[in-house]
């Protein structure tokens, strides 16, 4: 056992491959409103989701309210008419659910990490996703409970939310390390909560000021930090 007692992963772009499981589910979604998918409508919806995800961490924009902005605006851009973005964001949240695709390499490092650590999965994703994708999932045989935002009351990297999960756990802020690929939610959570971090940089980005305790560009590399 190492310095750490408890182990906090991010659930997307962390232990799911999200980009793949949104891909999925927008054109699965897009085909069943008869939409035609396009490279550059999913592109566009890419900006407009990470936008509104933005908005909700800073407390500018509501969960419900994000569900159909998303899809309203990247609809508006691409001059498509209507109001199919209504029946393709409660689609989507759907078909997003049942998407499992998995970071390579994860299962396998949570199975030898679950036996040393209790392992928690902390997500600003939507309760139907997550619960939906968990129950699932053969990954959730390692993970000892999940805290999705939309429940815990809090979004990461809003303090009160990693207070909460540690007040739920029993643990203290230099007992836990948080993973995870997010420098906005994940990395400013934990150093807002005095957590030690390892940040998933996939995509070799600048962390732009930010000191998160270690840095790995392939999240299976976190286990040495263990």
């Amino acid at each position: 056992m190492g310095k750490y007692k408890y182990v906090l992963f991010d659930a997307d772009n962390t232990i799911f491959d999200f980009d793949m499981c949104e891909r999925t589910a927008f054109r699965l979604a897009l085909e069943e409103a008869g939409i035609t998918y396009s490279d550059f409508l999913y592109d566009t919806y890419h900006v407009t989701n990470d936008k509104c995800w933005k908005m909700l961490e800073k407390g500018e924009i509501g969960r419900e309210e994000l569900k159909v902005e998303r899809f309203r605006e990247a609809f508006e851009i691409c001059g498509i008419p209507g109001d199919g973005y209504l029946s393709v964001s409660v689609r989507y949240e759907e078909l997003l659910a049942e998407q499992i695709f998995e970071i390579d390499g994860v299962y396998e490092m949570l199975s030898r990490i679950s036996s040393r650590y209790p392992v928690y999965v902390i997500t600003n994703g939507l309760v139907k996703v997550q619960k939906g994708r968990f129950a699932k999932s053969r990954i959730s045989e390692y993970i000892k409970k999940v805290y999705i935002s939309e429940q815990v009351g809090y979004a990461k990297p809003d303090k009160r939310y990693f207070d909460r999960v540690l007040e739920d756990i029993g643990a203290t802020p230099d007992e836990c390390i948080v993973i995870g690929d997010s420098l906005t939610s994940d990395i400013d959570g934990a150093i807002n909560s005095g957590i030690d971090s390892i940040w998933y940089n996939r995509r070799g980005a600048d962390a732009e000021g930010r000191r998160p305790t270690y840095t790995v560009d392939n999240v299976t590399d976190a286990e040495e930090f263990l």
